[in-house]
């Protein structure tokens, strides 16, 4: 049993700290500016990390919001590498911040106006839904700072190996959601989904069979990247990524088949092709005309 002592001891304990996490939460958040006007505040600090200084490459993951709205973000994508340049073209923009001096470790929030992004032309135009008056909020974190080219690109072949298994997961994800939206029934394969429209007359194709074909591709947001464009390939060729040449074997005279692949396939980690993001998955279509 509790003394009556050491029971008004727990109760001012407790009062102690309410009070404590009440003035944290209600404090001011100090913001500071840089000569631009770019707003920014230092979320966690580390002394102890290494200093990002000129000529220094800096490994950053951030994630930028309008509102509730994500704009952008590096976590499930390869992360943005900057060669650190005080000073140099980086006017009102996040990575201003580094003139004043990041290290490994650091967390950073800066803050622009979108009116402001408008008059100085970093942004053209403005989405329906975004207003003048908004903010452009971005949060960042200084993950490694290199000073040697060696690590530097090891380190950027394991990001993309990384971002290359995350995004096959996600987009097998991504996927199998878009079919069930669209009530669409499609066959998961080795790291890819198919849908026969038609399966077409005669034998499979085997490895070394001339194939010419009708081809459709876009992505699941209706973005056209080929549109009644005549291929021509032979199977076993590694001609298309490994998900589709699978699927190619199970090709007949006059099949058409609807594979749905994770973008990541196309594009590498590092969104390489025009029209095509890392994570904007693709319908291909192949419609078969000649078999030989």
């Amino acid at each position: 049993m509790i003394q009556p002592y050491k029971k008004y001891i727990y109760w001012v304990l407790i009062l102690v700290l309410f009070l404590v996490l009440l003035v944290y939460n209600t404090a001011p958040v100090t913001y500071y500016q840089t000569e631009t006007g770019l707003r920014y505040r230092l979320i966690c600090s580390n002394n102890q990390g290494a200093l990002a200084k000129m000529g220094t490459t800096a490994k950053i993951h951030y994630v930028q919001k309008v509102g509730d709205q994500v704009i952008d973000q590096t976590y499930e994508l390869m992360p943005l590498y900057y060669t650190v340049m005080p000073g140099y073209g980086n006017r009102y923009n996040p990575l201003e911040v580094f003139d004043y001096g990041l290290r490994k470790g650091d967390s950073v929030e800066t803050v622009q106006s979108v009116d402001s992004m408008l008059k100085k032309q970093i942004l053209k135009q403005l989405p329906a839904w975004m207003k003048p008056t908004d903010e452009w909020i971005t949060r960042f974190k200084v993950v490694e700072v290199f000073g040697n080219d060696s690590l530097l690109q090891a380190d950027r072949m394991k990001e993309q190996e990384r971002v290359k298994r995350l995004q096959q997961q996600l987009g097998m994800k991504r996927i199998a959601a878009y079919l069930k939206q669209h009530k669409i029934k499609a066959e998961q394969q080795r790291d890819a989904w198919l849908q026969w429209v038609w399966y077409g007359t005669g034998r499979a194709a085997d490895t070394g069979t001339y194939i010419k074909a009708i081809l459709n591709i876009s992505t699941l947001k209706d973005t056209v990247i080929a549109r009644q464009d005549t291929v021509s390939f032979t199977t076993g060729r590694a001609f298309w990524p490994y998900p589709v040449e699978d699927l190619t074997h199970a090709l007949r005279s006059g099949s058409t088949l609807r594979i749905y692949l994770p973008a990541v396939h196309i594009t590498g980690p590092q969104s390489s092709v025009s029209k095509i993001k890392v994570n904007d998955d693709l319908l291909i279509e192949l419609q078969v005309l000649e078999m030989k």
